[in-house]
């Protein structure tokens, strides 16, 4: 009896010893986890001052943070804020779901190596982040990413994100260029000439005359529809740059027609002394086709109708009845 007692004791103290080594070994593996889960993101975003994203295909993109707080694209345009804001955000909040299963990581890591896109994050000057962005994981549910110098991928993820992480982490340069085509108003505007080639009388010009705008060939102008209408100017985007060379090729041809119409502005500030030539667009009755000169650089882009309407007016309509 003594005998079946000292065995069920012996046996109780190894279950127990088991079951702590057990508690212990899962205390531990969740502390690494809570470690490693944030490795790919950075805590202080308003101390990166330098993006570098490269692809594999060849696509690179470096956003530059200058003194005066304004964000650069490869050393020459304005940075578009609006996809920045995407990027710090998405850099703050991504985490580590889960690594990589043991019969997939072989084939992650090639994807990366042929695929993926290096991601270089600087803060106060410093590198102090090195990562790749590979496709997305078999499960929808995150983003196959590699530390460098590592041999251990993971899937990466966004709480509370729908969605993959890798459309996030774009790298041609026309998805980090400003949009923003003009910014004048009524104090900052030079000149702002708008032209019909089909039809002349409709076209006009508009200049500033002390501190009113004046439309030259029009005595009796409304005010009001003048001032709205420059006024409009303050905050025009167009919607994409196209960078597609066989689409290029097609509007090559379709620029050697007069435009449906043509608007440059002359402006204080240099950078929104822009142009556009707008064509119409059949195909797509909510959006035009546009060759736009930005800041000195010409570009074929896509433009909606509802924000570039407002500014396709004919000379009549500012005429008092």
């Amino acid at each position: 009896m003594n005998r079946n007692k000292l065995i069920l004791g012996i046996l109780t103290l190894i279950f127990l010893a088991l079951l702590a080594f057990y508690a212990i070994d899962q205390k531990k593996s969740k502390s690494t986890l809570n470690i490693n889960e944030s490795a790919f993101s950075i805590k202080d975003t308003a101390s990166v001052d330098k993006i570098f994203i490269a692809s594999k295909f060849g696509w690179s993109a470096l956003l530059e943070k200058r003194n005066n707080g304004d964000w650069f694209l490869n050393n020459q345009y304005k940075v578009n804020k609006g996809q920045l804001s995407i990027l710090l955000k998405t850099l703050y909040w991504q985490r580590i779901k889960r690594p990589v299963h043991k019969g997939e990581r072989e084939m992650v890591i090639k994807n990366i190596a042929t695929k993926g896109s290096k991601v270089e994050v600087y803060q106060n000057g410093k590198k102090t982040k090195v990562f790749y962005v590979g496709g997305d994981a078999n499960d929808a549910k995150g983003t196959y990413f590699i530390m460098e110098g590592s041999e251990n991928p993971f899937v990466v993820y966004m709480p509370n994100h729908t969605g993959f992480l890798s459309p996030r982490y774009v790298v041609k340069e026309e998805n980090y260029r400003n949009s923003q085509i003009f910014k004048s108003n009524l104090n900052s505007f030079i000149q702002i000439k708008v032209e019909y080639p089909a039809n002349p009388s409709e076209s006009f010009v508009i200049v500033k005359e002390g501190n009113e705008a004046k439309i030259l060939g029009i005595d009796n102008v409304n005010k009001t529809v003048l001032n709205n209408y420059v006024s409009a100017y303050n905050r025009i985007f167009i919607t994409r740059f196209i960078e597609d060379v066989n689409f290029i090729n097609k509007l090559d041809s379709m620029s050697q027609y007069p435009p449906n119409v043509s608007i440059s502005v002359q402006d204080k500030v240099s950078e929104f002394s822009n142009s556009i030539d707008i064509y119409f667009n059949e195909k797509d009755p909510d959006g035009m086709l546009g060759i736009a000169t930005i800041e000195g650089d010409k570009k074929y882009v896509v433009i909606q109708n509802y924000v570039f309407d407002k500014l396709i007016l004919p000379a009549s309509r500012f005429r008092s009845n």
